[in-house]
């Protein structure tokens, strides 16, 4: 699983692996293991016969360096992959709320040094004390924090509670808090922009590639099993009817978001026509798995050695 090919400042969520590591990524995949695409992975499900070792390479959310930079590369080495999308950041060219978060909170020059936030049903009051400018030893130490790790600063700490509460809202709820920050900090200004998100014709592109396929994502990034069924299907089933018709055909994989998904999830998802369906769990598949269950390990950005360790350990 992968989300970026980029290299950034600050990545707490290790999202990105830069360009050089990827392309080493493809060549030890290449010289190591059968590559197959999701859907000779789905059918091998459906027959019980599963190619012994196998990798296949899945891609979330719809990043504009998905595009850019890992397909030109997926070309060159001749790669099956998936790309997840998630429809209203491309429809609306709009960008994912968690790196919207991260430029105002962990990017911003000069903040004010207190922040009151209603955010849902709570109000939340922070002082940033010294940490209101971003100073190098300050950037530098958010640079290498990872956000499964305490927050070795106050931004990073008001960061990090701030993703915790706004995940499980839905996306309107998000926008409105974002606002709110945006007004607080002075980041409309800012000159630092976030990652862009593919355009639709470059999904179109993609769809129409015989080396890679498109699959569902939702349409706003939800951690669905917070939400009701009904929030659910519109969300399952509405991402799959824009995305079929941008692609023009009938598309038949899913990723959760987050890999955030329970019963009712699941059901949602076969529901609306897909066939196979993708979680977060670094766990390999077996001819027993469930095709809505499929287990993924996210790739950070190492070498090729490295990921290939990474890999023996769950085969």
């Amino acid at each position: 699983m992968y989300h970026r090919i980029a290299e950034v400042d600050i990545d707490p969520w290790d999202l990105c692996v830069s360009p050089t590591h990827f392309e080493q990524h493809l060549q030890t995949l290449q010289k190591n293991y059968p590559i197959l695409s999701v859907n000779e992975l789905a059918d091998q499900l459906q027959t019980g016969q599963l190619t012994k070792q196998a990798i296949v390479l899945t891609f979330d959310d719809g990043y504009a360096d998905n595009f850019t930079i890992a397909r030109p590369m997926l070309e060159k080495y001749g790669i099956p992959a998936s790309f997840f999308l998630t429809t209203q950041p491309l429809l609306d060219q709009q960008r994912f709320w968690w790196d919207d978060l991260q430029q105002i909170i962990c990017q911003t020059p000069l903040l004010p040094d207190r922040l009151s936030l209603p955010i849902a049903d709570d109000n939340l009051e922070f002082e940033l004390l010294t940490e209101a400018r971003l100073t190098t030893a300050l950037r530098t130490s958010l640079s290498t924090w990872k956000a499964h790790l305490a927050p070795p600063s106050r931004r990073a700490m008001l960061y990090q509670h701030i993703w915790e509460k706004l995940k499980p809202l839905p996306h309107h709820l998000q926008q409105q808090t974002l606002h709110a920050l945006r007004c607080w900090s002075g980041a409309e200004s800012m000159a630092t922009p976030c990652p862009s998100v593919m355009t639709v014709a470059q999904v179109r592109e993609l769809s129409q590639h015989s080396l890679i396929d498109v699959g569902g994502h939702t349409i706003s990034h939800p951690a669905l099993a917070n939400h009701s069924r009904a929030v659910q299907q519109h969300e399952v089933a509405g991402g799959k009817s824009q995305l079929d018709e941008l692609c023009r055909r009938s598309l038949t994989s899913f990723a959760y978001p987050y890999g955030n998904y329970n019963q009712t999830t699941r059901q949602v998802v076969e529901q609306a026509g897909f066939s196979i369906a993708f979680t977060t769990r670094a766990v390999a598949t077996t001819r027993h798995t469930d095709r809505y269950q499929i287990g993924r390990l996210q790739i950070p950005d190492c070498t090729g050695p490295q990921l290939q360790k990474q890999i023996n350990k769950l085969l």
